[in-house]
């Protein structure tokens, strides 16, 4: 690359794309692939972050970090995901990155060898899949069978088995006794908490 030069994305195409449709089924079709553009995009993400390291040095993603104003927890968390499933083809499967990062979580990272001594993490995403569990299911299973690994645990195990306990609680609610617009109450509320949530790990 040439001095000065940067590298950029082109993503003026979008924009034409977009300028084309004209029916419901044209947007509907649109934003799909823009969830799965979304979900490239994380990957790109842990794999410039897995070649940074490769390049400039353990240290370097702190550095990093700052100068893209990015939380460096972050940015290791989409590293992990990419060490853990580098080829292609493991990536392929019908599920959300999210799935990826929990099921990272079932093996320790090897610093002194750079690389991920064990496969569980391999099972619990075919599981996912196989069975058509969402990322609560997965994590809910992964803590029912002590799969965590002790040095990726610590807080996230801690906050796993909150949700865990939460899931399991509204689960078992006896809703029969309430009315429709009852229970609507309930899940708005619940998915407002959600939203709550998922807007605070967007910030952090």
């Amino acid at each position: 690359m040439a001095e000065g030069k940067v590298l950029a994305l082109e993503t003026s195409y979008l924009t034409d794309i977009l300028s084309k449709a004209t029916d419901w089924e044209d947007f509907i079709g649109l934003w799909m692939q823009s969830k799965e553009f979304e979900q490239e995009v994380q990957w790109f993400k842990g794999d410039i972050a897995a070649k940074i390291e490769i390049k400039f040095g353990q240290s370097s993603l702190s550095k990093f970090a700052q100068e893209v104003g990015e939380n460096l927890k972050t940015i290791e968390a989409y590293r992990r995901v990419s060490r853990a499933f580098p080829k292609m083809e493991d990536r392929l499967w019908n599920l959300a990155w999210t799935h990826y990062f929990i099921a990272s979580q079932t093996d320790a990272w090897d610093k002194k060898n750079q690389q991920f001594p064990t496969n569980n993490r391999f099972k619990w995403i075919k599981q996912a899949h196989d069975n058509g569990w969402g990322t609560v299911r997965l994590a809910v299973e992964i803590q029912a069978n002590n799969a965590l690994v002790q040095k990726t645990a610590n807080e996230f195990n801690l906050y796993l088995s909150y949700v865990s306990k939460f899931v399991n609680m509204i689960t078992h609610w006896d809703l029969k006794s309430l009315s429709e617009p009852e229970r609507k109450v309930l899940c708005d509320e619940i998915f407002k908490g959600y939203s709550a949530f998922a807007g605070k790990i967007k910030s952090t």
